[in-house]
């Protein structure tokens, strides 16, 4: 969440594909962190909360910042994540 909020111009979504060249399986990183270092973490999270933030209702974002466990989000929020993969693998 501070990476979303840390109120610097970085571009999210770069700064994530810089660290992950572009492949990587969220939920993979959210459920399995300790598997993946530090500043790939806070990058992919995010660009990922950026994304979420424009591509769910306000209503979900809400859901998904009071109960951040994977399962809980899985149903509804797996189109979006796959949104996400696909974007960030994009060559920009």
């Amino acid at each position: 969440m501070t990476t979303y909020l840390d109120q610097t111009a970085t571009n999210r979504m770069q700064r994530a594909r810089q660290l992950t060249r572009g492949r990587t399986d969220v939920w993979h990183l959210w459920e399995h962190p300790e598997e993946t270092d530090e500043a790939v973490l806070y990058a992919v999270g995010g660009a990922l909360l950026e994304y979420v933030a424009t591509h769910v209702t306000p209503a979900q974002f809400r859901a998904l910042l009071q109960d951040q466990r994977a399962e809980m989000h899985r149903s509804w929020l797996a189109p979006v994540v796959a949104a996400f993969e696909h974007e960030l693998a994009q060559p920009k």
